[in-house]
């Protein structure tokens, strides 16, 4: 399987504490109950630096693109990577997720027909973390989060088109907790030689969210 390319996302433990304690009233994500400390801005309820070095991402990437260890990448809600394009991540850079709840959760989808190159080093891995997490530029471990800190962001997926165990005489499968209808969810197929690229060195830390209750 080959790399799949992300970026980090550089947020403080400032930024961590005001956006916990300040971004929710009672379940409602609305940015005039949020005050945010000076250098971030409320973006969907949550305190986001203003950061150069800081790259959101979003929706979908239709061309080969390469994420480099000089930023921070932070997915916001799902990011996927169509058929015929390839993402390119290299070593020692940084993805941030975003959390959402359920079908809303931040991840990196690699869809069929879509490749990442993610080849990090033993001294560079590439990591993936939570927006909660600490790390920064040249890290490879942040300070505030532990190993028992997860469900914090979605994860990565990669859809690949070889042949799956599925229940039935299905073909295909559907990522668990995202609704059927939308697209890009489905994995599995026909093709024995499917190839969606290269993940070497890489760290994927502090995801998987609820799907629903025990789940």
């Amino acid at each position: 399987m080959k790399s799949l390319p992300i970026r980090f996302f550089l947020f403080t433990a400032l930024a961590v504490s005001v956006c916990l304690s300040s971004c929710k009233d009672d379940g409602v994500d609305d940015c005039t109950l949020v005050n945010c400390p000076e250098g971030f801005v409320c973006e969907g309820g949550n305190c986001i630096s203003i950061d150069e070095n800081i790259v959101s991402v979003s929706g979908e990437i239709t061309v080969n693109t390469t994420w480099t260890n000089d930023k921070i990448y932070r997915l916001v809600n799902k990011v996927v990577v169509q058929k015929g394009a390839t993402l390119t991540i290299e070593p020692g850079t940084i993805i941030k997720g975003e959390k959402g709840e359920q079908s809303l959760a931040s991840a990196l989808i690699i869809a069929k027909g879509a490749k990442i190159n993610a080849k990090g080093t033993e001294e560079q891995p590439i990591v993936f973390t939570s927006i909660e997490d600490n790390i920064d530029i040249g890290e490879t471990i942040g300070t505030n989060l532990l190993g028992f800190d997860k469900g914090k962001w979605g994860g990565l997926i990669i859809l690949g088109d070889a042949p799956v165990s599925v229940s039935g005489t299905d073909t295909e499968g559907q990522i668990e907790g995202v609704p059927a209808d939308i697209p890009n969810t489905t994995y599995g197929g026909h093709n024995e030689n499917d190839d969606s690229g290269i993940l070497e060195y890489v760290s994927i830390r502090h995801g998987g969210v609820r799907v629903s209750d025990g789940n």
